[in-house]
């Protein structure tokens, strides 16, 4: 009965799911990403709840946790930031809001460069949600806010063992203003693409079976 319960709790712990930091842009392997270009030129509004679209056509809504409106910035263009030159950006316009981004689509990976409003250095925060609205994820960082337009605005990221993040979520600890740039995200292919991959490999293992 021991041997049992062991090999049960073994098999449960062995699919258990992990979720782990990020601190690069590279570490994401990014197969698609969010740029918010489409919601207008700097100093536009965002309101909360608006939808936009990721660069493969998948849906997403964006809001602040208080409903505040959003402001499109871009650095040396309403955001004299460390982000790089002319990097569009997304500020929760000194509101207080947490910026979330609800996933139509689940993703495995995700990242963003993140900036405090106020010069100095600051603590990031980034959370992951499942669909299901579970916290699976929540790591932080500390960063450097500067004037220097050097694209060293800090990254915060956060990979899954699965595809099962729906829900981005980004925030300085103590800060009620900040923006984030673009976020890269690590989707999962289409079915039409995982059969063309799938069929890829079988045709280049016959052929290898072929010249063996």
């Amino acid at each position: 009965m021991k041997t049992l319960a062991l090999l049960a709790f073994t098999l449960v712990a062995g699919t258990a799911l992990a979720q782990t930091q990020l601190f690069d842009r590279s570490e994401v392997g990014a197969t698609d990403a969010i740029d918010w270009t489409q919601f207008g030129a700097a100093f536009d509004q965002v309101a909360s709840g608006a939808t936009g679209f990721t660069m493969n056509g998948a849906a997403f809504t964006v809001v602040t946790d208080n409903s505040a409106n959003m402001e499109r910035r871009d650095q040396d263009n309403g955001w004299g930031g460390n982000f790089a030159t002319g990097a569009p950006l997304l500020w929760n316009a000194a509101s207080g809001g947490v910026m979330v981004i609800e996933l139509d689509e689940a993703v495995t990976a995700f990242g963003a460069q993140i900036q405090n409003d106020y010069f100095g250095p600051f603590t990031g925060r980034v959370q992951a949600y499942d669909a299901g609205f579970n916290l699976i994820a929540d790591f932080t960082r500390s960063g450097d806010s500067t004037g220097n337009g050097d694209d060293s605005a800090v990254f915060l990221g956060v990979r899954s063992d699965t595809a099962n993040i729906s829900k981005l979520v980004f925030s300085v600890d103590g800060s009620n203003s900040y923006a984030i740039n673009g976020v890269d995200l690590e989707a999962v292919p289409e079915p039409a693409t995982m059969l063309a991959l799938g069929v890829g490999v079988a045709a280049a293992i016959r052929r290898r079976r072929v010249r063996s």
